[in-house]
């Protein structure tokens, strides 16, 4: 893993993120071809619940920055 995200201690929050980012996609991906093989519903209470921690995730990883003036 360390060569595919890196080694620096500083990013290993990032890292944890984006690994349960891709989980979580991985997760919805499974559902969806579920869905479509068994030719049932997508399970949208499923979809309304990972979205917003996805969408949560990712605006930590991008408002997430370095402070030194305080």
């Amino acid at each position: 893993m360390g060569k595919l995200l890196g080694n620096k201690p500083a990013n290993l929050a990032i890292h944890a993120i984006l690994i349960l980012c891709l989980i979580l996609l991985l997760l919805i991906l499974i559902d969806n071809l579920y869905a479509y093989r068994t030719g049932t519903a997508i399970n949208m209470e499923l979809i309304n619940i990972i979205i917003p921690v996805i969408t949560l995730a990712i605006g930590y990883i991008i408002g997430k920055g370095t402070n030194d003036n305080c």
